[in-house]
């Protein structure tokens, strides 16, 4: 419960961060030093919404998202940080074969399972002479080669994504290696043992293996295998830059108990074209959607609000104009949200934080353009 609580008020918190940062962008030259540092900015918060997603996952009161992604693409944009990670005399390297690498999975729990491995590397390496190499690369694995590897979990032939990862550190004795998976089990004078364990648990989820061959003395490789996809990974989140000119009209009522969110979805919206009627709570939402609804062209619900929840001005706004597109906000997990709704219910969901772009290309896919 108190994972998930601050989840939600942390969540609202970057959503302020990314919407005034997106905003302050527009008008910039792509290249200038200010827009970099936005771009910079933009990538922190969203690895930080990615934080608070993991969050409401343990809680109960989120999803991981499935989808296709390049595990090269990963790694790179990983550099950084993986550099800040370990000892600062330790040389790290990063490579490709310039194959395709994509898989399908969860980025963040995938991002846990490099960061796991590499952090273990780095302190197992002496901190001024070791070297870690990470690679990726993308190849058919046929049932021999499976059966030659030390893999810890059974997999069937086919095609794989692999990420090696080789130190060359003190390695590990036969009983460190028998034991290693085991929860609990470490062999660090601070630590809780969970590392590998959570490693092998996600791997298992991505339908994928893991195999680690080390020798006392001589250093550590650890090779994940997942299965390669065929899908292709999503197109980039549209920031201002990319936003069609295409402009809306309409009236839109939107309500949040942050006052913040409501000021720049106004400003957002208002500057494409709309009318806003903001509502600080399900009773103000209720109360203007009763005097304005044959005005309304939409109305946007926090899920999340004091006293009673946006599901619940839902259900009374429900009661007095059925024809108005009703879309529901929140960082909480969408299938969550909309599984409380009556059967047969329709409505659209705005996962928090979005950008600018995406609040306005939300809101023109629904009320369309309009003269």
């Amino acid at each position: 419960m108190l994972a998930g609580a601050i989840a939600h008020d942390f969540n609202n918190l970057l959503h302020v961060i990314m919407l005034n940062a997106d905003l302050a962008k527009k008008g910039l030259a792509p290249d200038s030093k200010p827009a970099v540092s936005i771009d910079r900015l933009m990538t922190t918060v969203e690895r930080a919404a990615e934080l608070c997603s993991e969050l409401l996952a343990y809680s109960g009161r989120g999803q991981f998202t499935i989808e296709p992604f390049d595990l090269q693409t990963i790694v790179e944009e990983m550099q950084s940080l993986l550099d800040i990670s370990i000892p600062k005399g330790v040389k790290i390297t990063v490579s490709g074969d310039g194959s395709d690498t994509v898989v399908q999975g969860d980025v963040t729990q995938i991002r846990q399972v490099l960061m796991n491995l590499i952090t273990n590397a780095g302190e197992a390496v002496d901190p001024t002479t070791g070297e870690i190499e990470v690679e990726v690369a993308s190849r058919y694995f046929n049932e021999e080669a499976l059966r030659s590897g030390n893999y810890i979990e059974a997999v069937a032939a086919g095609p794989f994504v692999s990420v090696t990862v080789t130190d060359n550190g003190q390695g590990m004795d036969t009983e460190t290696l028998l034991h290693m998976f085991d929860p609990f089990y470490t062999t660090k004078e601070t630590g809780h043992g969970l590392g590998l364990s959570a490693v092998l648990g996600i791997i298992r989820g991505h339908d994928g293996t893991i195999e680690i061959s080390s020798t006392p003395g001589q250093g550590t490789t650890a090779r994940v295998l997942l299965p390669k996809s065929e899908a292709r990974p999503a197109i980039e989140r549209i920031r201002n830059d990319d936003l069609p000119a295409t402009r809306g009209s309409g009236i839109v009522l939107f309500a949040d108990d942050e006052s913040d969110i409501r000021q720049l979805a106004m400003v957002v919206l208002e500057d494409s074209g709309y009318q806003v009627i903001e509502a600080e709570d399900r009773q103000a939402a209720v109360e203007l959607f009763r005097k304005h609804h044959e005005q309304l062209h939409l109305v946007i619900l926090d899920l999340m609000m004091p006293v009673k929840t946006g599901l619940e001005a839902y259900l009374e706004i429900s009661d007095i104009d059925k024809s108005v597109p009703v879309v529901f906000s929140s960082g909480f997990n969408e299938s969550d949200a909309l599984d409380q709704l009556p059967p047969k219910t329709r409505s659209a969901f705005l996962k928090k934080p979005y950008l600018a772009a995406e609040l306005k290309q939300f809101v023109l896919d629904i009320i369309g353009p309009r003269n």
